[in-house]
């Protein structure tokens, strides 16, 4: 019981310490007259004019940071952009499964992956590709600008 009575005297000290700190701080601003620092006849233009005979000049090794590392008149280079790779050329997911031979023309019997059948003639187009040539035993065809051929399995 008597330590308690200890700490509570010496945080009432401390409080009282603090506070009367406070208070002489505030007495101080308000009421302690100070003398002037220097001459009392300093007026804003003179202060504006001082201001203006002081310019700071960096050392040649350091820089600027109110200046650009690089002119911004100067026109911008062209960055080269990074090399697109060339998609590898794919065939297309269609299959020749027959030729049909008439007397007028030929027409060339094409599976697609989900097994539609489709009946192509010379110049007719399926998803991008043109039939270019339809011959005994093999089709050419044009696919994303190149040209190819399916040969009949027998």
């Amino acid at each position: 019981m008597k330590n308690n009575k200890k700490i509570v005297w010496l945080l009432g000290i401390l409080l009282l310490g603090v506070w009367g700190t406070i208070l002489y701080q505030v007495y101080d601003h308000f009421y302690y007259e100070r003398e002037p620092a220097g001459d009392e006849n300093i007026t804003v233009n003179d202060i504006h004019a001082a201001s203006l005979n002081e310019q700071y000049v960096y050392e040649p090794t350091m820089r600027d940071p109110f200046r650009f590392t690089t002119d911004p008149e100067q026109k911008s280079v062209k960055k080269k952009e990074p090399a697109v790779p060339v998609p590898i050329w794919m065939p297309p997911p269609l299959k020749l499964t027959g030729i049909l031979r008439n007397t007028n023309r030929q027409s060339a019997l094409v599976e697609g992956s989900d097994g539609t059948a489709h009946f192509l003639h010379e110049g007719d187009t399926l998803a991008g590709m043109v039939i270019l040539k339809i011959k005994d035993r093999t089709v050419m065809y044009k696919f994303h600008g190149k040209a190819s051929e399916w040969v009949m399995e027998n």
